[in-house]
C-alpha cells in the first residue's frame, strides 16, 4: 500500500527534474530558427540561411543571381556546435562548425569539414532577418 502513495511522489519529482533539460534543448533550437542574412564572402552576393524546426535548412542567394543555386540541407545545434549533413553540395560529407549565437548576430566558423563550397557558403557573420 505504501508503494502506491510514493509512486505519485516519485512522477512528479522525475517530471520536474526532466522538464528543464526539455526546456533548454527547445531554446537552442530556438535561438537559431529563423532567418539569417550576409552576403557571401567572395561575391559579396546577399544569402539568407533559413533554419527551419524540423531540422532543416535553405541557404539560397537574396537576388536573382548566376553565382549561386540555392542549397538545402539538415542540421542539429547543440552547446555552440553546428552539425550540416544531406545538404545538397556535399551530401555525403558531414561538416562541424562552431556557431557562436549573440543576440541578433550568428558567428559560423569551420570546425570540420572537406566540402569546400559549404565553407565558403556559412563561414562568417550572419544577422538576424
Amino acid at each position: 500500500m505504501k508503494r502506491f502513495f510514493l509512486l505519485p511522489f516519485f512522477l512528479l519529482a522525475a517530471t520536474l527534474f526532466l522538464m528543464p533539460a526539455c526546456s533548454d534543448d527547445n531554446e537552442k533550437l530556438e535561438t537559431i530558427q529563423g532567418e539569417w542574412i550576409t552576403d557571401h564572402s567572395v561575391t559579396d552576393v546577399p544569402i539568407r540561411l533559413t533554419f527551419y524546426s524540423d531540422g532543416t535548412f535553405l541557404w539560397e542567394p537574396r537576388i536573382d543571381t548566376e553565382e549561386h543555386s540555392p542549397s538545402s540541407g539538415s542540421y542539429t545545434f547543440d552547446d555552440d556546435l553546428l552539425t550540416i549533413f544531406d545538404d545538397d553540395d556535399c551530401p555525403e560529407i558531414t561538416g562541424l562548425y562552431t556557431a557562436i549565437h549573440e543576440g541578433a548576430t550568428f558567428n559560423i566558423s569551420v570546425r570540420e569539414d572537406e566540402c569546400e563550397p559549404r565553407i565558403v557558403a556559412l563561414t562568417g557573420l550572419w544577422e538576424k532577418e
